[in-house]
């Protein structure tokens, strides 16, 4: 799927570049720069209070690195990194002729010789991510079948993968959204590192992400996708303000129950919970935590 066609859930590429790029970086951002050579590496920018600012998807290493940015977050993001530079030898620009794409076949795409970097890649889905000039990219691509926004969203959900937009969000910690594969645990000091770095050691987040089942028409489940976040609350009879339905894999023609993904209280995270829309429909929880933080005890997944 090319980046482009992901809406709300799309990257634009801001690069930085410099001899101190690789390690303002490393101490800025929550995963780990030093594997964005070998990797499409998923990071957010944090709060001091360890609470998401922005996801980031970095790729490049030595002088040069491409952070991929929602574009709801591209220039308040920009203005933020070029304000804590301060002895650093880095800049910062929006190159204009780079695309990226992720490509989901466990095999690695046919490149041709074509102009492009290819990445190993967790986040936003497990594949091969794909970044050069938007005419070498559609030519590497040439051979495979582009997906529609309702077939990504029901890949991702099948999958248990967040989405900026959707599960992550501003002002939530990674944990609580399925997002701890952004946070790098042993890389030393970023910002925000310190709450989660207590999270991770003694404590544990009160919401995770789980895997639903959604008894609702496909209309229905297009109102909810097209809603600003946070606008798909769940009740249940022992929590009024239970959990927050963020995706539903919508496909033209689904008859019966639909697949979604939700954030909800630790509480409801296992399967055979039963939460209720605002509207009704049931939502019943069919995994446990996703994304979790496992701590030093291994609680969780």
């Amino acid at each position: 799927i090319h980046l482009g066609d992901l809406g709300v859930e799309g990257q634009r590429p801001l690069r930085a570049t410099g001899p101190d790029a690789a390690r303002f970086l490393q101490g800025t951002v929550s995963g780990d720069v030093s594997a964005a050579g070998s990797q499409a590496v998923a990071a957010a920018l944090l709060t001091v209070k360890g609470k998401i600012i922005s996801d980031v998807i970095l790729v490049g290493a030595g002088e040069t690195f491409d952070l991929w940015l929602p574009e709801a977050t591209f220039d308040a993001v920009r203005a933020r990194l070029e304000r804590h530079v301060i002895m650093d030898d880095v800049t910062f620009e929006a190159p204009v002729d780079l695309a990226a794409a992720l490509w989901l076949d466990p095999e690695a795409p046919p490149l041709d010789g074509a102009e492009i970097v290819c990445r190993a890649a967790r986040y936003p889905t497990a594949g091969q991510w794909l970044q050069g000039t938007p005419g070498a990219l559609e030519a590497a691509l040439a051979g495979g079948q582009r997906m529609t926004i309702e077939a990504w969203t029901a890949h991702r959900v099948r999958e248990g993968d967040p989405a900026w937009g959707r599960e992550v969000v501003s002002d939530a910690f990674p944990p609580e959204v399925g997002f701890v594969r952004a946070v790098s645990y042993d890389k030393g000091c970023f910002m925000g590192q310190e709450p989660l770095a207590r999270i991770h050691a003694r404590g544990q987040v009160n919401r995770v992400l789980v895997q639903v089942t959604v008894a609702c028409t496909v209309v229905r489940a297009l109102e909810v996708m097209n809603a600003p976040p946070g606008d798909a609350p769940l009740a249940h009879p022992d929590r009024e303000a239970a959990g927050m339905l963020t995706s539903v894999a919508a496909s033209e023609g689904a008859t019966g129950p639909l697949d979604g993904l939700a954030v909800v209280r630790r509480a409801f995270a296992h399967p055979d919970a039963v939460l209720t829309m605002s509207t009704g429909e049931a939502v019943t929880v069919r995994s446990g935590p996703l994304g979790d933080d496992e701590g030093v005890a291994g609680r969780s997944r």
